[in-house]
C-alpha cells in the first residue's frame, strides 16, 4: 500500500475524529462510538427528507468517512424528500440511535449533530434549513438563516 493511500485514510479519519470531538464538546457525549451512531442516525433522518441534489451537495462537504455513513443503507428511490413531522423525524432518530442508547434526547442530539453541520459546511446547511418544515427550525439552537 502505498504511502499516498494512507494519508489519504488517515486525513478522513482525522477530520472525522474532529467532528466526533465537536459533537461530544457540544453534547456532553463522553464515548466517541455513540457519538459517531448519534451523528449517523441524524444525518440518516436527514438524508430521507432531502431531495436528490440536496444530498449530493451535502454528502460532498462531509468527510469521507462520514460519507460513508451517510449513504449506508440508503435507497434513492424509496426516500425521497419523505416530508415528515417533526415528531417523525425524531422517531427516526429515536428508533436509530436508540438500538445503542434508550435513554436520549432525539431532540437534543439532532440540535447537536445540526450545530456541528453548522460550523462546517455553512452554506450547505442553510439551503437546507431553508427547505425543511418550519417546524424543524427548533432543531437549530442558533438558526442559520433568516429564512
Amino acid at each position: 500500500m502505498s504511502t499516498l493511500t494512507i494519508d489519504l485514510f488517515g486525513k478522513t479519519l482525522a477530520e472525522t475524529s474532529a467532528w466526533i470531538e465537536e459533537y461530544m464538546e457540544i453534547s456532553g457525549e463522553r464515548e466517541p462510538e455513540r457519538a459517531l451512531h448519534a451523528m449517523r442516525a441524524v444525518l440518516h433522518a436527514l438524508r430521507d427528507r432531502l431531495t436528490l441534489d440536496q444530498n449530493t451537495h451535502l454528502s460532498a462537504q462531509l468527510p469521507t468517512m462520514l460519507r460513508g455513513l451517510y449513504y449506508e443503507s440508503w435507497d434513492p428511490h424509496g426516500s425521497l424528500a419523505k416530508r415528515a413531522t417533526l415528531d417523525e423525524f425524531l422517531e427516526r432518530i429515536a428508533e436509530e440511535y436508540g438500538r445503542h442508547d434508550r435513554d436520549f434526547d432525539p431532540g437534543a442530539v439532532a440540535t447537536a449533530v445540526f450545530s456541528v453541520l453548522g460550523g462546517r459546511v455553512g452554506d450547505a446547511i442553510v439551503k437546507i434549513e431553508a427547505t425543511l418544515p418550519k417546524e424543524y427550525r427548533v432543531l437549530w439552537e442558533f438558526p442559520f438563516s433568516e429564512v
